[in-house]
């Protein structure tokens, strides 16, 4: 069965149900790798024709499909979690690179996330990786080729390696301009990093701690007893 289609920015996507398949695809997963997760599930839940389209998604994009599909479908989220507090206009985002005075930010998609899970190992890491593939100025020439996983963790590193040698004040200068930039993208979810991506309410609020959104919260039942075999040391399954 089904879904009604949902339109985000412009493009519709016919959403479907998760099947077994998608438990199988992730008992194989580290259960840390949270992008991953979500793009073997984002294969079901969206079916694209071009194969690469889910990862060539903002990392926006791909959590305002999640949530809309966890809206339609029993989940295990926490009663309290109203869903539609996290989802923006659907209606209102576009990916185009921004710029303002010679330094240009573009959304980081799936792919570069994927990349970011492999090769970080805290928060600090996911921030200044994030900087370092979105932002375009001198010395930082803007990036907006598609490429592999493996290649997109080595430029990474190599683009934190150019952060780390600015001088403190440049560094900030650059960082203001990053965010103010980037935050032009949180018009369907309001992205920030902890250990990984997670979502803050899109208007904010009083009890506005960040929330992380998993695809396994679609499983209930026996779906989620056989995952939770794989998942084993994983409290959150």
């Amino acid at each position: 069965m089904s879904f009604t289609n949902i339109e985000i920015g412009g493009v519709n996507y016919g959403l479907n149900h998760l099947l077994v398949s998608n438990i199988l695809q992730m008992s194989k997963i580290k259960p840390e790798y949270y992008e991953k997760q979500l793009t073997q599930a984002l294969y079901t839940i969206a079916p694209c024709s071009d194969p690469q389209a889910i990862l060539k998604m903002s990392i926006h994009e791909r959590y305002a499909i999640l949530l809309s599909y966890l809206q339609l479908v029993d989940n295990r989220l926490d009663e309290d979690v109203d869903i539609s507090e996290y989802l923006g206009d659907l209606s209102q985002f576009r990916n185009e690179r921004i710029e303002m005075d010679d330094i240009s930010v573009r959304p980081l998609n799936g792919l570069e996330a994927q990349a970011l899970e492999e090769g970080c190992e805290n928060t600090v890491d996911w921030i200044m990786g994030a900087m370092a593939i979105q932002i375009g100025c001198e010395g930082f020439p803007p990036i907006d080729t598609f490429s592999t996983i493996p290649f997109t963790k080595n430029l990474i590193k190599t683009r934190i390696d150019l952060l780390s040698k600015l001088e403190i004040g440049h560094f900030n200068s650059l960082f203001n301009a990053y965010l103010h930039l980037d935050s032009h993208f949180n018009s369907l979810v309001n992205i920030s990093f902890d250990n990984g991506i997670v979502l803050k309410k899109i208007n904010g609020g009083t009890d506005d701690a960040p929330l992380r959104f998993r695809p396994t919260s679609a499983f209930i039942g026996h779906a989620n007893s056989i995952l939770s075999i794989a998942y084993a040391d994983d409290s959150d399954i």
